[in-house]
């Protein structure tokens, strides 16, 4: 410290050579005016430091959380790249299996309409039987009858003919038919025993 007053001292001589030299009170004055200012310079840059500081420790927590966002991004666009496939996959088997499901549609349309003809042949068909049998009703009444107005006696007269007449072999030809048998009068005595 003593070098720099003498230092300001010579100076200062050298400058204003009729100026009077000032002493040690104002040196001292001069002294605790440069430390206080050295005080509040050190205060105020240890204030910037710490500002500093926190600035960079934020600035590395925002550094950081970057790249965790910068990795989650690439993990997200990852799975949305699979995401897209899976999509891609589901809506070709939606479509292959919308395609089947028309098809089958269209395959149970045609079923329906064939239906719809067979069941309406079948009412035809039923009709045209009804309106037979009540055609035939007739018929098969007196045949019924005819039948129970035989007797057991007269199926043996018959079975015991060598030759029978002809329409008793019409009639018994009718049977075997009805029965699956051959047409022959042995097949027609077996049935009448």
């Amino acid at each position: 410290m003593a070098g720099i007053h003498q230092s300001a001292r010579r100076y200062a001589s050298v400058l204003t050579p009729d100026l009077q030299p000032f002493g040690p009170q104002t040196f001292m004055e001069f002294l605790s005016h440069f430390l206080f200012l050295c005080a509040h310079l050190y205060d105020e840059g240890r204030s910037q430091a710490n500002r500093m500081a926190a600035i960079l420790s934020r600035m590395k927590e925002l550094t950081d959380q970057a790249d965790q966002y910068s990795q989650e991004v690439s993990s997200l666009r990852t799975e949305f790249t699979e995401a897209q496939q899976w999509q891609a996959q589901l809506q070709r088997a939606v479509e292959a299996s919308r395609a089947v499901c028309e098809r089958a549609r269209q395959h149970c349309l045609l079923e329906e309409t064939q239906l719809a003809q067979l069941e309406e042949q079948l009412q035809e068909a039923r009709q045209l039987s009804q309106d037979a049998l009540q055609q035939v009703s007739p018929l098969y009444q007196a045949a019924l009858e005819a039948m129970q107005s035989l007797s057991q006696s007269d199926l043996e007269e018959l079975r015991r003919y060598r030759r029978p007449p002809e329409g008793v072999m019409a009639v018994m030809d009718v049977v075997c038919v009805l029965f699956g048998r051959p047409c022959t009068w042995e097949s027609c005595q077996q049935l009448l025993g």
